[in-house]
């Protein structure tokens, strides 16, 4: 019985491949996200992802914070000064009409 060419098998060498991947994916993750990635290297984060519960989580909550980063950013803070402005301005106009 020889127990060390167990060392040396498919799923050690599946385990390293693995770790590359995942530092891979972690590396570019930001990109990937962005859209900034070519096809190979997609189609290669996306193969991690799909064996990794851990990267995909975190590349869901990346997406979703870009997601929500765009959506503020539709708010900008000029943007909110003038709807305040003109919300005040409206008020004032109808509370002079009004006679107050």
């Amino acid at each position: 019985m020889n127990h060390g060419s167990d060392r040396a098998g498919p799923s050690r060498v599946r385990g390293r491949l693995f770790l590359f991947e995942h530092g891979f994916t972690r590396r570019r993750l930001s990109a990937y996200v962005d859209g900034e990635l070519d096809r190979s290297e997609r189609e290669r984060l996306e193969r991690h992802l799909g064996e990794c519960p851990e990267c995909a989580d975190t590349s869901e909550s990346l997406e979703r914070l870009v997601t929500g980063l765009a959506l503020l950013s539709r708010y900008s803070p000029s943007l909110l000064t003038a709807r305040v402005c003109e919300a005040l301005r409206t008020r004032i106009a109808d509370g002079e009409a009004a006679g107050n």
